[in-house]
């Protein structure tokens, strides 16, 4: 399905038109997962005995800054070079163009992640037991230990881990997956409630950003060639990129980047009307 364009034809005066529109994110107010975010790490730092970690973040605002800016500019007239050419009344023009530009952090309730805790990253994982309503779907077990069940032809069986915490020999054995995965993780940022598992979102990745540019150009030639002959053509462009989910942006920037560049579209169109 094919989309119309349709473009108006200049005039022998020179008019035009252009705004700016401007947002700022600190103009409106933060949202509930924002607010209980900011709160809850302040109450977290007091609760621990540190007040230094608690002024620090009272210090940030609420929210990250973020601006939007969006441009429009209209051109029309005649094609008129003092001494040169004089278009009025056979040669025409009009331009249009469009554009925005976006700097904001994501909003915090679209990137919401489930990350380990600091002690699951060592390899310590008792906090499952401990709070669970079920603890045995939250039991790990030894993988070297499996062996057949004499008791159940065809069953295997596998021995627990004492406590839910791995092995020191394990911890070993997984070193380069800890240093080349484990240690981009970031930790809970969301998880104030430890009497419940921390598999609800715990990690709000408020600073990642979410920003795109975009432009439309768009233009348009018309030439009287006589009283029974016209001649007009057009020229499109679009350029849209999208620059957000950079969830680790705290540590590393740009490991987890969502870049979604969007095709250009160009379309350029010659009609003769009789």
């Amino acid at each position: 399905m094919g989309i119309a364009v349709s473009t108006k034809t200049g005039t022998n005066q020179f008019h035009g038109s252009a705004s700016e529109n401007y947002w700022n994110q600190r103009w409106q107010g933060a949202n509930l997962f924002t607010k209980k975010n900011y709160y809850s790490n302040i109450a977290a730092a007091n609760a621990q005995g540190n007040p230094t970690r608690a002024a620090q973040l009272a210090a940030q605002p609420i929210q990250p800054a973020g601006h939007s800016n969006l441009w429009g500019l209209n051109v029309t007239g005649p094609i008129w070079i003092p001494k040169v050419f004089n278009g009025r009344n056979k040669v025409f023009f009009s331009f249009n163009y469009n554009g925005e530009k976006d700097a904001k952090p994501e909003e915090s309730s679209t990137y919401n992640r489930v990350v380990p805790t600091v002690d699951n990253k060592k390899g310590d994982f008792s906090d499952l037991l401990k709070v669970a309503s079920q603890p045995q779907q939250y039991q790990l077990y030894d993988p070297l230990s499996v062996k057949v069940d004499t008791a159940r032809a065809g069953h295997y069986i596998r021995t627990p881990l004492a406590g839910n915490v791995l092995p020191a020999q394990y911890i070993n054995m997984g070193k380069k997956f800890y240093d080349n995965y484990v240690k981009y993780w970031p930790d809970p940022n969301n998880w104030f409630d430890k009497s419940t598992t921390p598999n609800n979102n715990p990690f709000l990745s408020i600073t990642a950003p979410y920003n795109w540019t975009f432009g439309q150009y768009s233009g348009r030639a018309d030439v009287n060639l006589g009283s029974k002959m016209r001649l007009f053509g057009r020229f499109t462009r679009n350029h849209f990129v999208e620059f957000r989910g950079d969830w680790t942006i705290d540590i590393m920037p740009g490991l987890k980047l969502g870049l979604h560049p969007q095709p250009q579209h160009h379309a350029a169109r010659f009609v003769f009307d009789q």
